[in-house]
């Protein structure tokens, strides 16, 4: 039987972000994964809201982010394949797309990464050190030129926003993961200092939510959690049960992926993911242990977490012959996927190819769908 991970529970760290503690605490569990249907002791309602496609331009080739707008409406990036971002109502109809890639002004050449603030959407130009603002209906109204090229970025409430770096190079970021910038791009300093990082990602490791920003790095056993002026305010510490990669892995392989893949191949081991979400009452955070993914879902108000394979299952068959997809699997599954948060609700971003998605028949191609899980 696959042993769940140990990870730390930063106890103090709530939404008081404003206070800034830099403590690292811990918190050992025991190695139970609890059966699917234990999902409902956290989660209230489960609804999905099909994104519409209508045409050729509004079809999604890679569903890679999606962030949510202060009126409703989704924002989703499709980063590799079509390099365009899209924005979807609160029911799924197609609104428009937001820029277009390009060298003109309000053109970007590759979307790398995506943020909403309010209603307003910030899209970044990583190979022109750009940060684009565009109103909901695809509207440019300004850019910000960035001092050093950052990969992602993540806005916080004082205009401020932290940057993952892109060029180890400079004098500036050398030994550091992080940038913050002022509003019009101005670098300020350098945050979390590592003298290696591993140079892979598998998936967006900085996001924000509502008290500030939280940098969770593929493979690295540890999150950081940023306040709203850029500080940082506290750590959560992971530990395994069982093999885990020796805390100075990145050293060992010099940051390099592909020799740490030589010195301790990833299957015979567990750790992070990167995948990370945080309501104001839970948060979950999707590990692989021993080849076997697994979702743990946290409440910061008693401390208590409840792990899960984080795969969908089948419960039995239709009269028909077909396969019936277990529900609570599936939102366990739902939850380790690109996600978007607001309040107690989470925002999942499903292809339309996964079991469990709506049939649309159309001439075209369907787009992904939006899982909408409320918790209690």
């Amino acid at each position: 039987m696959c042993k769940r991970f140990l990870f730390a529970t930063f106890v103090s760290l709530l939404c008081s972000c404003a206070h800034e503690n830099t403590d690292v605490a811990t918190v050992q569990m025991d190695g139970k994964i609890h059966g699917a249907n234990e999902i409902r002791s956290v989660v209230q309602s489960v609804r999905t809201i099909p994104l519409e496609a209508t045409d050729d331009a509004s079809l999604i080739g890679s569903s890679d982010k999606i962030c949510r707008s202060r009126a409703g409406s989704f924002v989703i990036l499709d980063r590799r394949i079509r390099k365009q971002v899209y924005a979807f109502d609160s029911t799924g109809r197609f609104m428009n797309l937001i820029g277009r890639c390009g060298r003109g002004p309000s053109e970007y050449t590759v979307p790398y990464d995506i943020a909403v603030r309010g209603d307003s959407v910030f899209v970044l130009d990583h190979f022109m050190r750009r940060l684009l603002l565009y109103t909901i209906d695809g509207r440019y109204l300004s850019d910000v030129k960035m001092d050093i090229p950052v990969t992602e970025v993540a806005l916080l409430g004082s205009s401020r926003f932290i940057g993952v770096n892109g060029d180890s190079s400079s004098s500036r970021t050398k030994g550091y993961d992080l940038s913050l910038f002022d509003e019009d791009g101005r670098f300020l300093q350098g945050l979390s200092r590592h003298s290696y990082t591993m140079n892979y990602t598998a998936h967006f490791c900085l996001s924000t939510f509502d008290c500030g920003a939280v940098y969770h790095k593929s493979l690295r056993p540890e999150i950081e959690y940023y306040n709203l002026d850029g500080k940082l305010s506290g750590k959560t510490a992971l530990v395994f049960d069982g093999s885990m990669l020796p805390s100075d892995f990145e050293r060992q392989s010099k940051g390099d992926f592909n020799t740490l893949l030589r010195m301790y191949p990833l299957r015979g081991y567990s750790y992070f993911t990167g995948d990370y979400w945080r309501t104001p009452k839970y948060e979950g955070l999707v590990t692989s242990s021993k080849g076997q993914s697994l979702l743990s879902v946290r409440n910061l108000g008693t401390g208590e977490v409840k792990s899960f394979l984080a795969g969908y299952s089948f419960s039995g068959l239709s009269p028909g012959g077909r396969p019936l997809l277990d529900k609570d699997s599936y939102v366990v599954w739902a939850l380790s996927r690109p996600v978007a948060v607001a309040g107690e609700t989470v925002y999942c971003l499903i292809d339309a190819s996964a079991p469990g998605m709506p049939v649309r028949p159309s001439a075209l191609p369907a787009n992904p769908s939006v899982v909408q899980i409320d918790f209690k």
